[in-house]
């Protein structure tokens, strides 16, 4: 966890010079090393990619997502092995990031940052397969914050063909819809907070006896109510005083609010946090931008608590995915 914890020092050096495509080009390589050749003990879902790749050379139908078993096909026509897969998917999950991070973020080299520190790379050393699909639709956000809805619709189907519930991205196109209201956003946090603790277990188990998967459905922990409500109250007391703190509340405020919606509503569901993580993408681009525009005088203090929120979630994280312990074939 040191070497971990050393990076992110390292990352946040960086990130005080708002732009350096050096700079930008030496992150893109340490985290391009640590990921693309990372042994297959890293992570839970890598040795299940390993033995899907091999039964795709053995011609067994994998029954996933088409976009990613057309990847492991034409490795395999050119004589490729699962190496080159996590090398190129590696780079699937990065690309995006970082022409998101130089095209779109007003501090670049932040934006890496808080996609370090936030988890998100971490994510990737596990669950590959769909943090691609969540950089894809990343990028897509963009597009979106633009009103290029029709990129954005191509994107977010790109991003389905490596893991389908990148679809529920769709429901982005309707953001603008919500009105630009503090009693909205107050009000719409509180309900997604209540029903999030309270009765999402109640919905959980009624989706599953009607779907016919109760004897799955009572398999899952739902983890304790108290830390539930702690981490919420941390998530939200921060989305209050973004909220509080930034003058412009368009397009690009109105998604790091769905993030909050969804991370309420989803908290005590199983696997919950694997559609969070569409949404919850947007705060590398978002958080750098409130810095920028901040109303907060002095803007130091809004990037000391950016910046004690980034850790505090590094922390609740950290060693999720059994990314630990970690092994390169480099070194």
């Amino acid at each position: 966890m040191t070497s971990f914890l050393l990076l992110s020092f390292l990352l946040l050096l960086f990130s005080f010079k708002r732009s350096s495509n050096l700079l930008l080009i030496i992150s893109f390589i340490i985290l391009f090393i640590l990921s693309a050749f990372r042994g297959i003990t890293v992570g839970t879902d890598t040795v299940n990619y390993y033995m899907l790749f091999g039964r795709t050379e053995q011609g067994v139908d994998i029954r996933t997502e088409k976009l990613w078993e057309v990847l492991s096909q034409l490795i395999i026509y050119f004589n490729g092995d699962f190496s080159v897969l996590i090398f190129i998917s590696t780079l699937l999950v990065l690309i995006p990031v970082f022409v998101v991070a130089k095209r779109f973020s007003v501090s670049p080299l932040m934006t890496v940052f808080l996609y370090y520190t936030l988890y998100f790379y971490f994510f990737s050393l596990n669950i590959t397969r769909q943090m691609i699909a969540v950089s894809l639709v990343l990028l897509a956000c963009m597009f979106l914050i633009e009103n290029r809805k029709r990129v954005f619709v191509i994107f977010i189907i790109l991003a389905s063909g490596f893991h389908l519930t990148a679809l529920s991205a769709l429901l982005l196109l309707l953001l603008n819809r919500i009105p630009d209201k503090d009693y909205v956003y107050y009000t719409f946090t509180g309900i997604a907070m209540f029903v999030g603790l309270f009765l999402s277990s109640y919905i959980f188990s009624l989706g599953g006896q009607i779907f016919g998967y109760l004897r799955y459905v009572e398999g899952f922990e739902l983890g304790s109510i108290f830390g539930n409500f702690l981490y919420l109250m941390i998530l939200n007391s921060f989305f209050f005083f973004i909220m509080s703190g930034i003058g412009e509340r368009g397009t690009f405020f109105k998604l790091f609010f769905i993030f909050i919606i969804a991370s309420n509503l989803l908290i005590r569901i199983p696997f919950g946090d694997r559609v969070v993580l569409y949404y919850a993408m947007i705060q590398i681009v978002y958080l750098p931008y409130f810095i920028y525009k901040t109303k907060i005088n002095p803007r130091s203090l809004a990037f000391l608590l950016v910046l004690l929120y980034s850790y505090i979630m590094f922390f609740r994280r950290f060693g999720a995915g059994e990314i630990l312990p970690y092994s390169n074939t480099l070194f």
